[in-house]
């Protein structure tokens, strides 16, 4: 991804993150995230309670969109789609890290019991700026995963 995007991310804490349930309807939450600093990976850390858990706590891939950006003042946007699955054990001291580092606050449940980690693997993505020219014309700029190639 373009550096412009990297930094989108970095700088942003919260996104939608919408997966299908077992009984196939969709469900979206609104999540903090982190990612790794090329967007290759994005985190989140929620508990097993929740309807976004039900299809994820089976194992395996799922598919996953994930929306990031939906200020009416910053007027930018990134959607993804991709797959999730529950971080292994394997990977969870680095996963934590990453998340802890950019969401200190979210450490205090570290150690909850039904705390869990998602990693999302985008495999297509869209940014897209809205502005305005030198001449107040409404401008939208996108750029697209096919774009790089």
């Amino acid at each position: 991804m373009k550096k412009e995007i990297e930094n989108f991310v970095k700088n942003s804490r919260v996104a939608v993150f919408s997966v299908l349930r077992k009984d196939g309807n969709p469900h979206g939450a609104t999540l903090h995230m982190s990612s790794k600093d090329d967007v290759s990976e994005i985190y989140f850390f929620t508990e097993k309670a929740y309807r976004k858990s039900e299809a994820l706590l089976e194992g395996g891939e799922i598919p996953a969109t994930v929306v990031i950006g939906f200020s009416e003042h910053e007027m930018k946007t990134l959607q993804l789609d991709g797959t999730a699955q529950v971080v292994g054990k394997e990977d969870l001291l680095e996963v934590q890290n990453i998340h802890f580092g950019k969401i200190k606050e979210a450490e205090t449940y570290k150690d909850e019991p039904g705390m869990y980690f998602i990693r999302f693997i985008p495999t297509w993505w869209r940014y897209t700026v809205w502005g305005e020219d030198n001449n107040g014309e409404k401008t939208k700029d996108i750029i697209c995963s096919e774009d790089e190639g």
